[in-house]
């Protein structure tokens, strides 16, 4: 619901009630959204940086989909009887954890740095958490060198 600010209050308080459709209202009330507020910041939602449009492309979902069904090209220890698949995090199976909720697959060689955008040899899978601090250090360390 929009929220309104009347600029004659007492004139508006006093034809609210019988007169909310009236044009003398709709002169007198303005939208506070319209109002410019120069001592407030301006608020941009989502990233800082702009998205790469290649993982919206088909390309890249057809090779993730491929990736997540094709077999492991790194081996790893089972856990118990469960044998590693590409469905599985990477990094909780080393911490001897089964994790495959929330999986992206992440490059081992950021593709910035010249990494292959659909090897699967350059392709791993991660839960969220782990690819977000993945990422997160490769970035700190990136800035640092700079």
């Amino acid at each position: 619901m929009a929220r309104y600010l009347c600029l004659n209050w007492w004139f508006c308080s006093r034809l609210f009630g019988r007169f909310s459709s009236s044009l003398v209202n709709i002169r007198l009330v303005m939208k506070i959204e319209t109002i410019s507020r120069p001592w407030q910041k301006s608020r941009s939602y989502g990233t800082r940086y702009k998205r790469d449009p290649f993982y919206h492309s088909s390309q890249w979902q057809r090779t993730r989909k491929a990736f997540l069904s094709s077999e492991p090209w790194i081996k790893l220890p089972p856990i118990g009887v469960i044998q590693y698949r590409n469905t599985f995090c990477v990094d909780c199976w080393n911490e001897g954890k089964i994790n495959d909720k929330r999986i992206e697959i992440d490059h081992v060689i950021r593709i910035e740095d010249g990494g292959s955008k659909t090897d699967f040899s350059n392709l791993l899978s991660r839960c969220n958490s782990h690819h977000c601090s993945k990422s997160a250090r490769e970035g700190n360390a990136k800035h640092k060198k700079l």
